[in-house]
């Protein structure tokens, strides 16, 4: 005589109940606020704005080498291009006269808006790339740059989008 527990089905009815039980738990989360490891406390959202703060720091310096290669082997000087290269479009995030306080920006609108800003420059930066290629003479520390700086700006954009999907979860 076999029991009614080692029968399929009703194993697999008492694993869904025992799954939506458990989700239906106040504050459940599928990824824990904090996952222990040997040094402590690991927490993925921390990391991750970390590793895009690093790779905006990466990109920011690739980007001045990249222009200052450029300026110096394939761009004529005129005052087009020197303007160009004392703009930075990143100091609309700055705050103003270089002061260390930020206006409150909702966290959310403020990630969506990075989102947007970094994700405009994946199609010029992939175009660039394909141009450079394609360009005689042009030094190949010049297109591996270009290179980097569009992987850079692909991950960054990566991050800043699962970031966002975990804000949307904790409000």
């Amino acid at each position: 005589m076999e029991l009614p527990l080692s029968q399929a089905q009703f194993s697999g009815t008492f694993l869904m109940l025992a799954v939506s039980n458990m989700l239906l738990w106040e504050k459940v989360s599928s990824i824990p606020a904090c996952l222990a490891e040997e040094g402590g406390c690991w927490n993925p959202i921390v990391e991750t704005f970390n590793s895009a703060m690093q790779r905006g720091e990466t990109l920011r310096n690739l980007a001045d080498q990249l222009y200052t290669e450029l300026n110096s082997k394939l761009i004529r000087r005129d005052k087009t291009a020197v303007r160009a290269g004392t703009y930075c479009h990143s100091t609309l995030s700055n705050s103003p006269d270089g002061e260390t306080k930020h206006a409150d920006v909702e966290t959310e609108k403020y990630l969506k808006m990075l989102i947007n800003f970094v994700g405009a420059w994946i199609s010029p930066l992939y175009h660039l790339v394909i141009e450079l290629s394609a360009m005689q003479d042009v030094p190949e520390t010049i297109l591996s740059k270009a290179k980097d700086i569009e992987e850079n700006k692909r991950e960054l954009l990566d991050d800043l989008k699962w970031i966002l999907t975990k804000v949307r979860i904790s409000h």
